[in-house]
């Protein structure tokens, strides 16, 4: 088991219904309510690449791995409250997990993935990360316009979940 730190490349991000007229583009989302009979941490994810300060490229398969998440966002409505937390492309990330050798970049399982520095933080299981839908994104999109933190009153995506526990 190895530890990685990286920023993550701005080659995917999850595909998810705009609300409210925001879409924040990440790879790997989660979300909490208190409105949810059962409040619980739930989050969806796509495969992304980092890359390290080193110019190395790894493809992390985030599906089996602890998640340590930042709250980006948060609203109180009707007595409920709700939390969201994502990681963008651009983020700094901490993984741990076992190399895979591929064929165009090692593949990283990851067994913890965390973006750190926050005070609030969601812990996702690896059993509540759905498969999300993955969008293609330009490469020449200039770094600037994805690492923009949306406005805090805008409605982040919503994980989705399929299936499973």
């Amino acid at each position: 088991m190895i530890t990685v730190n990286g920023r993550v490349r701005a080659t995917v991000r999850l595909k998810h219904d705009d609300l409210e007229g925001i879409d924040v583009p990440c790879v790997v989302e989660s979300s909490w309510s208190s409105a949810r009979a059962f409040p619980r941490t739930t989050g969806s994810g796509v495969p992304f690449e980092i890359e390290t300060s080193d110019g190395d490229v790894y493809v992390v398969d985030p599906f089996e791995a602890l998640l340590v998440l930042g709250v980006r966002w948060r609203d109180a409505r009707d007595g409920a409250r709700t939390e969201a937390a994502w990681i963008s492309p651009g983020d700094s990330v901490e993984i741990e997990g076992d190399v895979q050798r591929g064929r165009t970049h090692p593949t990283l399982r990851a067994r913890r993935i965390s973006t750190g520095g926050a005070a609030q933080t969601h812990r996702v299981p690896p059993r509540s990360l759905a498969r999300g839908l993955a969008e293609k994104v330009e490469e020449n999109v200039e770094a600037g316009a994805i690492d923009e933190a949306p406005v805090a009153t805008a409605r982040p995506p919503r994980a989705r979940r399929r299936g499973g526990p």
